[in-house]
């Protein structure tokens, strides 16, 4: 395979990786849609960290929080 199609296909997974999350600031924690498997997953503010894995048991993929900042 070509570097190019490489870089291609490397920033096509990027893509997909990455979602927005929604919160309340009266609530403590955020939720979001795994953009591998579609499944909503809730997790604690508490956490600290953007990347994230997918709670279902047949997806358990990295996923990239957009804006964790805005959330957390």
């Amino acid at each position: 395979m070509s570097n190019k199609k490489t870089n291609f296909l490397t920033i096509q997974m990027e893509k997909k990786a990455k979602t927005n999350a929604s919160s309340s600031k009266m609530l403590l924690f955020f939720n979001f849609e795994c953009p591998h498997c579609g499944t909503l997953s809730v997790y604690a503010k508490s956490i600290k960290k953007e990347v994230i894995i997918c709670s279902h048991r047949g997806c358990k993929k990295m996923i990239i929080i957009n804006n964790f900042q805005d959330i957390a």
